[in-house]
């Protein structure tokens, strides 16, 4: 069975996200272009490549906040 893990971002800390994933990403990809192409480092990047598409491939979707809920009232 696969379980999904489900998370809410908002635009600030989805962009906080992918700086340090891609920053993660640069580091690993620094090794391997320097020829250390352990298993660590392949599994690594590949991870973290599908991590950076999944983040910044969703479609934000408007949610409504308690403070605009508020506001309206």
């Amino acid at each position: 069975m696969t379980e999904i893990c489900l998370m809410k971002l908002d635009p600030d800390t989805r962009a906080v996200l992918v700086k340090h994933l891609m920053n993660s990403m640069i580091e690993v990809s620094g090794k391997l272009m320097g020829g250390e192409y352990t298993e660590d480092n392949l599994v690594a990047f590949d991870e973290l490549s599908q991590l950076v598409r999944g983040v910044v491939m969703v479609k934000a979707e408007p949610v409504e906040t308690k403070e605009e809920t508020q506001d309206n009232e």
